[in-house]
């Protein structure tokens, strides 16, 4: 089993990771991660790094094999920006 990880910052910057590559803010609470290898089929699991309740969504990217969609959300849906931690666990 491979194990990768990223941690993003507030702006959507790659602060540190174990197989991450880039990531990059695509707007208001929605960002997206890079891997070095395809993590389509992999488990995705985020973590926000703030104290306050976060509900956070983690998805493939459509047609990017390697990347991954994590975006954060209010209790009431309302994106916002939050730093989080990102683990990709894959079988392959």
């Amino acid at each position: 089993m491979a194990l990768m990880s990223a941690a993003i910052g507030l702006d959507g910057a790659l602060q540190r990771g174990e197989g991450s590559v880039s990531a990059a803010r695509l707007g208001e609470g929605q960002y997206e991660i890079e891997f070095g290898r395809d993590v389509t089929g992999c488990v995705y699991v985020a973590s926000a790094s703030i104290f306050q309740p976060t509900a956070l969504i983690t998805q493939a990217r459509v047609g990017k094999p390697n990347w991954v969609y994590v975006g954060v959300f209010s209790p009431n849906g309302t994106p916002f920006d939050a730093g989080f931690s990102l683990l990709v666990f894959c079988g392959r």
